[in-house]
């Protein structure tokens, strides 16, 4: 089996502006507002989790390798996130701004989902949410 190559450097077709571009200044702050939850933000946009209007949010996902057009409502899976989840986050870290990689048992996921189901063809792939 041969090693992946790297993905392809971009880079030079950046703009200027793009180039230039630093961190926000707001978001360096972030880890700090994190670290401390009695920490009242006025600044860089985290309202506190209990302003959130949702107790839960959910989905009726088709199982795996089937599609929805061709399940039953029955055999849909039921997800749900609720205010506490248990072993993920719960719905006010997944509502809540964070940082650019999303929310970390959902980025791990996501990561782990595409690695198994869409095998990239990069060795240095990541993934956004």
């Amino acid at each position: 089996m041969t090693a992946k190559p790297h993905s392809v450097d971009l880079s030079e077709f950046f703009t200027e502006a793009t180039r230039v571009r630093d961190n926000s200044p707001l978001k360096s702050l972030t880890k700090y507002m994190e670290a401390d939850p009695t920490l009242l933000s006025l600044g860089a946009g985290l309202p506190h989790p209990s302003t959130f209007p949702f107790a839960q949010i959910g989905a009726h996902v088709a199982p795996a390798g089937a599609s929805v057009a061709n399940t039953a409502p029955a055999d849909m899976l039921n997800v749900s996130v609720t205010t506490s989840s248990g072993a993920i986050e719960g719905l006010g870290k997944f509502l809540q701004y964070g940082n650019g990689r999303g929310v970390p048992s959902y980025a791990a996921f996501t990561r782990e989902h595409t690695h198994r189901v869409h095998d990239p063809k990069y060795v240095d792939w990541d993934t956004v949410v």
